[in-house]
C-alpha cells in the first residue's frame, strides 16, 4: 500500500513541472530533490520503518510530453 501513496505524490509533482525545467542540468537536479523529499515525507508517513531516508534519486528514463 505504502507503494501507491509514494507513486502517487510522485506523479502529483511531476504535472506541476513545466518541461523547460527539463532543459537545465540545474532543473532537472531541482525535481529529482523534490522527488526525494516527497519520497521520505511518504515513508515517513506511511512507513514504520527505521530505515534511512532516501538519499539519492535517478531518472534511467524520462520522456517529456
Amino acid at each position: 500500500l505504502g507503494d501507491v501513496y509514494k507513486r502517487q505524490a510522485i506523479l502529483k509533482l511531476l504535472r506541476n513541472v513545466a518541461a523547460v525545467k527539463f532543459e537545465t542540468q540545474e532543473g532537472e537536479t531541482e525535481v529529482l530533490e523534490e522527488i526525494r523529499m516527497v519520497i521520505n515525507e511518504q515513508l515517513e508517513k506511511h512507513e514504520k520503518t527505521t530505515s534511512a531516508p532516501i538519499e539519492e534519486v535517478y531518472f534511467t528514463e524520462l520522456i517529456v510530453q
